[in-house]
């Protein structure tokens, strides 16, 4: 696992075990803008069993002052990482990025700038979509605000026939009228996201 041309096999999530001891450093992903060298590194292969937030670290696994890097792709990089961290807890490190089930990215697991390497584990974890990432399962909506988070929302087939266009990265609320009268969902003022949204009669899945 010393050259990203013959990674481990990371299978699925969990631990890990690594020992970049008598690891080189290769000249393979060490262009990283705003990353750090990641030294006498090793490589790993994964593919993400679920669409979510996946989160790579070395968190109180080992003594080494770790650099971790992730990379799209089942080969060597063809371009810069999609995460990466030096110290994110300690000396260790500690990395999250949006994955999608299916799909294979390569982890850069190694020692941070000229220091000697070591033995450990590092542990790959997935958080699942939001339950209301499904029309079929939304969460209740009321009167007043509420909080919502998208990040690790997945773009659903439903509701993407609107008059504004395709919803990505969708969530699904439902709220029953206490009152008749003029409604108003807005975002105005709220979050940083360029959001959209929609309304739909009924509940459940839309049908019109």
């Amino acid at each position: 696992a010393d050259d990203c041309t013959t990674p481990d096999l990371a299978a699925t999530t969990g631990l890990y075990a690594f020992d970049n001891t008598l690891a080189s450093t290769g000249t393979q992903g060490q262009s990283n803008p705003g990353c750090t060298s990641v030294r006498n590194d090793l490589w790993f292969r994964w593919t993400a069993p679920i669409s979510g937030i996946a989160h790579l670290d070395t968190c109180g696994q080992t003594s080494v002052d770790t650099a971790v890097a992730v990379y799209d792709g089942s080969g060597c990089p063809a371009s810069t990482s999609i995460a990466c961290d030096d110290d994110g807890c300690g000396l260790q490190s500690t990395t999250h990025w949006l994955a999608s089930s299916g799909a294979t990215y390569m982890l850069q697991v190694g020692s941070s700038g000229g220091l000697s390497g070591g033995w450990g584990t590092f542990r790959i974890e997935v958080d699942p979509p939001p339950a209301n990432d499904d029309c079929a399962t939304p969460a209740p909506a009321g009167i007043g605000g509420m909080t919502y988070d998208n990040t690790a929302a997945t773009t659903g087939t439903q509701g993407q026939s609107t008059n504004c266009g395709a919803i990505h990265d969708d969530l699904w609320f439902t709220w029953t009228a206490s009152t008749s009268g003029t409604a108003t969902i807005e975002t105005c003022f709220q979050t940083a996201v360029n959001t959209m949204i929609a309304v739909y009669p009924g509940s459940g899945c839309p049908t019109a």
